[in-house]
């Protein structure tokens, strides 16, 4: 018999959810939006499957929201986004980029919280597409969308876009 003061002893971080709004301000529809929620920086080679996928939407309207929860690991000092936006009539699919054009966006949540991540206008003729906001209420932020086909994280943003193509079907 394993004596109390001789037990091991496992703490477990607490799991809290936040709530997350897709905001489309593009001024036309989104014919598919997805966004994954990771805990650690994403890695990658990892498929994205390993990632909680926190919203799936398609058809998004102009100025429609789509939301979802994403767990998160109470005082986890950073979370990481990743996802794509394919906007009608475009054909292209844009991803989510970070501050040194990582496949992700770094932006921290507490627990409890309602980030809203907005998807900017439309820009016509464009290459990349104008910055997605992220915003909590406390300390907003922002991602560039590139396009997949230029993005250095090319493995990634091909995964994304296929995720975001079969989306728009």
């Amino acid at each position: 018999m394993i004596k109390p003061s001789r037990a091991l002893k496992i703490k477990f971080k607490k799991m809290s959810s936040v709530t997350v709004n897709v905001l489309n301000k593009s001024g036309r529809q989104v014919d598919a939006v997805t966004i994954y929620h990771s805990p650690t920086p994403p890695t990658e080679g990892v498929p994205l499957s390993a990632y909680p996928q926190v919203i799936n939407a398609t058809n998004l309207a102009k100025n429609d929201t789509s939301t979802n929860s994403a767990d998160t690991t109470s005082g986890d000092p950073v979370d990481y986004w990743l996802g794509g936006v394919r906007f009608e009539g475009d054909g292209q699919t844009y991803v989510i980029s970070g501050v040194t054009f990582s496949p992700y966006k770094e932006y921290a949540v507490s627990d409890g919280a309602t980030l809203t991540i907005t998807i900017p206008q439309y820009e016509e003729n464009s290459t990349n597409q104008g910055d997605l906001t992220f915003d909590d209420g406390s300390d907003p932020g922002s991602a560039p969308l590139l396009n997949s086909t230029l993005s250095e994280f090319i493995e990634w943003a091909e995964l994304i876009g296929e995720i975001v193509a079969e989306l728009a079907e």
